[in-house]
């Protein structure tokens, strides 16, 4: 991994046909597997089963260990965090939604992903007046039905992104933090200085995966310093 890469894996999975089995054997420590004991639903443990392989597939896959030599802690914000010795330096994000699981990975700071799979029944505009900055809420008031629920969850992405990457608990910035500017002057696809909206040096970059996943990468510096977009790319188990 270059100084200025982040990297992006993904996998879809179906409950009922991905093999929970194989996963669980092949990725999962006695630690992952005490917590995999405690999620009540199949689309849950999918969900952990499959962000340990895609993670751990990553790290081998970059730094030549096998896959049973990672160990994935959690933080007490609840962030995935590497235990191994000399590679604290590694930082991790996992994210899914709508039977997709996202991961980043950055050797150079802090770095937060999500993904979130469109709710169409769920009133965005109504959600945006209650939790975002005035100035979103403005932006999204002139959207047409289908641009106003793809801005919405642009927006989420980004704000949920930068709370991992930063540590902050995400309803204590939803509304503080204004990015409607960024949507307005920004193509997706490209990494952004978001560093005059948030708390200290950020860049983000926002895409979409399909039709209905928008998502977000949040990593700690300026974008001056990173390449055009990370490397994403699908990883199948």
């Amino acid at each position: 991994m270059s100084q200025s890469e982040s990297l992006l894996v993904y996998s879809r999975y179906t409950p009922g046909t991905t093999d929970l089995d194989f996963l669980v054997n092949k990725y999962l420590d006695a630690a992952d597997r005490e917590y995999f004991s405690t999620l009540k639903s199949a689309g849950r443990q999918h969900e952990f089963a499959l962000g340990r392989a895609l993670t751990k597939q990553l790290l081998s896959d970059e730094f030549g260990k096998p896959a049973e030599y990672w160990q994935i802690g959690r933080a007490e914000s609840g962030r995935p965090e590497l235990r191994n010795d000399g590679f604290t330096q590694v930082d991790i994000s996992i994210s899914h939604s709508g039977g997709l699981v996202l991961v980043g990975m950055s050797t150079q700071g802090r770095i937060g992903v999500d993904v979130e799979k469109y709710k169409s029944k769920r009133d965005v505009f109504r959600l945006a007046q209650n939790y975002f900055h005035t100035n979103e809420t403005q932006l999204l008031q002139y959207e047409s039905p289908a641009k106003l629920i793809h801005t919405f969850y642009i927006l989420w992405t980004l704000k949920e992104a930068y709370a991992k990457a930063s540590g902050e608990n995400l309803y204590s910035i939803l509304g503080r933090y204004d990015f409607s500017k960024i949507l307005q002057e920004n193509k997706e696809g490209q990494w952004i200085d978001i560093s005059a909206c948030v708390a200290g040096e950020y860049s983000a970059l926002f895409s979409q995966l399909g039709n209905e996943l928008p998502y977000a990468v949040v990593t700690t510096g300026r974008s001056g310093a990173l390449s055009d977009s990370p490397m994403l790319y699908k990883l199948t188990t």
